[in-house]
């Protein structure tokens, strides 16, 4: 709570003591509005501790009849901090003068209640147990007078309202509880006298402090229109004497940089001239370098001319190389043959592929595989023909062979076509998935073996994908040391069951914070495949693979193959 009069003091209570008072008060706020806010948190504090300490003691001597108004006091009045730390002035004051009234008559008609019906108990009820609430009334009158401004009258005629109402319906009350001096004759001419009093005295009151308060509001506006008047005053004053400082401390700083620039433009001519002869000579150096690169530019453009027509030249040949990579892969007709559900998903990064698929049927035997050769592009697409061709050989020269013994022959005649028998030759081979499929009554026998690449498939109304890893070695390249023979692995599927052979482009995609999709979240898509309906899934692979892939470009070549038994 902000008050420019207001003390910080941090010990406890009296800090706390002090926020009540100041509650609701603000720097914005002019004087009056000020002392107006912290006259009614005092008042309503004072009362609240008055109330309490009187009451204290009037129950430790045993008189109950004022307690219920001190209680009503109580309960009533601290509301007006609150109001006032809300920003609620005329509310909180309208709130205090009505709550004094209204405690005051509540309570003594309380007590009275209480005596008729014995719940307290008095020894003799005197004249002055009646009038004292309507004095009582009188001097809490004056309370809306100075806690108001006379010029909000909504919320002083309310409160003045109350206080009438409550005086008027005194003695009325009073009469209808039965309760007055010498068994009910509670108009007594003493009574009548002191309420006839107390009714002018309220309007002498009520009259007294809207003049003095009308007065004091106009002595007020007075006084801070002339303190406005002497502050703005000074402040043209201090305004105008920084003024001329600033301009004679300007004069003076400009006669310094005249003498300064003067100084510099003298050297800044001597200069220019320097400059202006060496201008001279350059101009004739950029002349003949100016015809030079003219030159270059014209062979430049003729360069440039032939290496399009070369671009040209070699993009029609990887296109044509296309065109052989795509004759040399198995048709969609032997798979439609082979298979009544299957998909193919094929996607080159570049315009040929170092990936490929391998499908062929010899004495009832299904070979099928997709292989990942190193590289892609052109460099790729030639060890991928170079792979296809032995693998294609040997399959028809060893068709007897297990898929094991397949990519061992294959990996010896990699091997020695592109002599990586010694340490200088190049690395590069390729991983690969390899399957014989042979169809023996109800079941279908798969024999597989991997190189570096694994077989996933999905039992008929099961919906687990599962995986079979091949070997941690690839076919062809130098390797340094013995290492273990490729493995076959043979498992039986019932009719409705699915196989997927795959290479690493799709698995490996990165997104745009470079987070591959990796193998688990693969086969986790694939078992989210189950329930769909076959010939979808290439496309749901396709959706997925762009939604993980956002605006990244494709990392490597993809080949997925897909088979239903």
């Amino acid at each position: 709570m902000n008050h420019s009069n207001s003390q910080t003091i941090e010990t406890y209570p009296t800090g706390f003591w002090n926020k009540l008072i100041y509650a609701g008060s603000k720097d914005i706020d002019d004087n009056h509005s000020k002392e107006k806010i912290i006259l009614s948190n005092r008042i309503t504090l004072l009362i609240v501790a008055g109330s309490f300490l009187l009451g204290l003691i009037l129950l430790l001597q045993g008189n109950f009849e004022i307690i219920p108004t001190f209680i009503l006091l109580i309960v009533l009045t601290p509301p007006v901090v609150f109001l006032n730390r809300k920003g609620k002035t005329d509310f909180s004051r309208v709130w205090l003068s009505a709550a004094i009234a209204i405690s005051i008559y509540l309570g003594t008609i309380a007590s009275k209640w209480a005596i008729k019906y014995e719940l307290l108990k008095t020894s003799f009820i005197t004249e002055e147990d009646f009038y004292i609430p309507m004095l009582l009334f009188v001097f809490a009158s004056s309370l809306p007078c100075i806690l108001i401004d006379v010029k909000k009258w909504k919320p002083l005629a309310i409160t003045i309202s109350i206080y009438i109402v409550c005086f008027c319906s005194y003695p009325a009350i009073c009469n209808f509880l039965e309760v007055g001096v010498e068994k009910n004759e509670i108009f007594s001419d003493r009574f009548i006298w002191i309420y006839n009093l107390g009714i002018i005295f309220f309007f002498v009151i009520v009259l007294s402090f809207v003049f003095l308060q009308s007065l004091n509001n106009r002595f007020e506006i007075e006084i801070d229109q002339t303190l406005q008047k002497v502050k703005a005053s000074n402040e043209i004053l201090s305004s105008k004497k920084e003024e001329q400082e600033t301009a004679y401390n300007e004069l003076k700083n400009l006669s310094n940089r005249i003498l300064l620039q003067t100084e510099q433009i003298e050297k800044q001519t001597n200069e220019l001239n320097s400059i202006k002869e060496r201008l001279l000579s350059q101009k004739s150096r950029l002349e003949r370098k100016t015809n030079e690169l003219e030159n270059k530019r014209t062979e430049l453009s003729k360069t440039n001319s032939l290496l399009e027509n070369q671009n040209e030249e070699i993009k029609a040949g990887i296109l044509f190389s296309k065109h052989i990579q795509e004759a040399a892969l198995p048709s969609q007709g032997l798979f439609e043959k082979l298979f009544e559900n299957y998909f193919i998903y094929f996607k080159p990064k570049d315009i040929v592929s170092g990936d490929f698929y391998f499908l062929q049927e010899i004495k009832g035997k299904i070979f099928l595989a997709v292989a990942d050769c190193t590289g892609h592009g052109v460099p790729g697409a030639l060890i991928a023909m170079i792979a296809t061709n032995s693998l294609k050989r040997i399959i028809n020269t060893f068709n007897d062979f297990t898929p094991s013994e397949i990519l061992e022959a294959t990996n010896k005649d990699i091997v020695n076509a592109l002599n990586q028998e010694n340490r200088d030759a190049t690395n590069d081979g390729m991983d690969i998935a390899l399957c014989i499929i042979e169809k023996k009554d109800s079941n279908t026998s798969i024999r597989f073996a991997g190189a570096k690449r694994s077989l996933l498939y999905s039992e008929e109304d099961k919906e687990d994908v599962k995986e079979i890893s091949g070997a941690r070695k690839s076919i062809g390249g130098f390797k340094k040391e013995k290492t273990k023979p490729f493995v076959t692995h043979n498992i039986t599927l019932n009719a409705g069951s699915v196989l997927y052979l795959f290479t690493d482009g799709y698995t490996d995609q990165n997104n745009t914070v470079k987070k591959k999709l990796g193998v688990a979240s693969f086969v986790k898509l694939l078992n989210s495949f189950q329930g769909e309906p076959f010939s979808t899934r290439k496309e749901l692979l396709e959706t997925s693979l762009i939604k993980h892939q956002g605006d990244m470009t494709q990392r490597d070549d993809i080949a997925i193959i897909g088979i239903q038994l």
